[in-house]
């Protein structure tokens, strides 16, 4: 959190600093007036004043977690930086793709939910992917509609790709549900029968 400092006198050339002429002016509008307020929380129930030439940002740090504040996006990490006044609310980072099946790819206005997700019907595609990929496949905001049909979500700005969906395997589960499958299983799925019946002896 940024300090504050309040006095009689002159600024120094300080771009931190900002100078009034009237009695008792330098109270909390004066900053407010001249400085970014960005959000430290994603609940947006707190905010800080920023230094000059920093942004609001937010930062992803963790699977599901992200940083709020004042900043500069640096580097390749996930991250979201803007100018305005309390511009770094979560639903302004994440954008998804959206398509219903058979539609056009666009991107959406922003998502509250914090998921995109992609879902593929191959079996309406008679097992085919790149038809099912072009004719059966939705793109949208939130979880997952559907766990009978291949799917996958993701956390970041326009993730719920094509490629990001290719990258992933699915299998069956025992019940039919479609499952993701980690990287340890290399790409295999498994059916195995199983009868503790001995048979005729």
């Amino acid at each position: 959190m940024i300090g504050v400092e309040k006095g009689c006198g002159r600024c120094d050339n300080d771009k931190n600093c900002h100078e009034c002429s009237t009695d008792r002016c330098n109270t909390v509008e004066l900053i407010q007036t001249h400085h970014l307020s960005c959000y430290t929380t994603q609940e947006q129930s707190h905010y800080d004043f920023c230094l000059a030439d920093y942004g609001c940002i937010i930062k992803k740090i963790g699977p599901k977690e992200w940083q709020f504040g004042c900043g500069i996006c640096t580097g390749s990490e996930p991250c979201y930086q803007c100018n305005t006044k309390k511009c770094n609310k979560r639903e302004a980072y994440l954008f998804c793709n959206e398509r219903e099946e058979n539609g056009k790819e666009r991107i959406s206005a922003g998502c509250r939910m914090g998921l995109c997700y992609i879902s593929v019907d191959i079996t309406k595609a008679g097992g085919d992917m790149a038809t099912a990929l072009k004719k059966y496949t939705k793109q949208g905001c939130g979880d997952c509609p559907s766990y009978t049909i291949p799917c996958c979500t993701c956390d970041t700005k326009q993730c719920n790709t094509e490629k990001f969906y290719k990258e992933k395997h699915y299998c069956l589960d025992t019940s039919g549900i479609v499952q993701e499958c980690i990287s340890e299983h290399k790409g295999f799925c498994y059916y195995a029968v199983i009868n503790d019946n001995k048979g005729i002896e």
